[in-house]
């Protein structure tokens, strides 16, 4: 397999820059100078300078809160662009990247990793608990009223109960994101 010119990383690299700075002035996120030139760091190729850089995103910021703004910016802006087509050029520039070694690939490999985010976990949390009431509630009502359904009748309806919930979680899921 070919591996890119460095004008197709340098490309690359300015795509994922733009996109986060754009992200981080659309939230009004503050991106300190500092901030705003790590996102081009690469460690191997570090020169002195860049390494004084890190070490002072390290002091004003700190690592960890540093990665945690900057992986939400490229998920947010990650989804902000394929809701409105622009897949194709994530797709491109994360191509162009796939062998280099730069510190925001890490941010960027977090961010598109599960794609999920607490809304989505406390959303499946629900999905999942509405089948659970649902499926006890057939049951108490079959219980209560004496019902008496043919071999796997009462199996059925519980799959039914759960496919017809799992339909409408994608169906909220896709009026949620517009293709």
């Amino acid at each position: 397999m070919m591996r890119e010119t460095s004008f197709e990383v340098e490309q690359a690299m300015a795509f994922l820059k733009t996109r986060i700075l754009a992200q981080a002035a659309e939230e009004g996120v503050g991106l300190s100078s500092v901030e705003s030139a790590s996102l081009m760091y690469s460690e191997p190729n570090a020169t002195p300078e860049e390494r004084d850089l890190m070490d002072k995103v390290d002091a004003e910021t700190g690592t960890v809160p540093y990665e945690e703004k900057i992986t939400r910016l490229i998920r947010n802006a990650y989804r902000s662009d394929v809701a409105r087509g622009a897949k194709a050029e994530w797709d491109r520039s994360l191509r162009a990247l796939r062998y280099e070694d730069r510190y925001v690939l890490v941010m960027v490999r977090e961010a598109l990793r599960s794609g999920t985010t607490a809304h989505d976990q406390w959303r499946l949390l629900g999905y999942g608990l509405l089948t659970a009431t649902l499926m006890i509630l057939v049951f108490v009502l079959m219980a209560k009223h004496n019902v008496n359904l043919p071999r796997l009748a009462g199996e059925a309806i519980l799959i039914a109960i759960a496919v017809a919930l799992f339909l409408l979680s994608r169906y909220m899921e896709r009026r949620k994101t517009p293709e």
